[in-house]
């Protein structure tokens, strides 16, 4: 019950961040050809590749993770 709450919480943040700021935001392709949700400044394809480094570097985390499990 807690865990649903505060997943709820988080939604509704998440949500009512993006409807405030959505005059801001703009989609930007990174290098990867991702399309990321980033604030429309000057430098937003750089904003946008560091998210797309982001992501990569947490996939490699779980993958090393999920081979770890396997071989323990």
């Amino acid at each position: 019950m807690e865990n649903e709450l505060l997943i709820i919480l988080i939604v509704i943040f998440i949500y009512i961040f993006i409807h405030l700021n959505k005059n801001n935001l703009v989609y930007v392709e990174s290098q990867t050809g991702t399309k990321f949700l980033v604030n429309n400044e000057p430098d937003k394809q750089i904003k946008s590749d560091m998210i797309s480094r982001v992501v990569e570097n947490m996939y490699k985390i779980i993958f090393i993770l999920y081979e770890y499990r396997i071989n323990v």
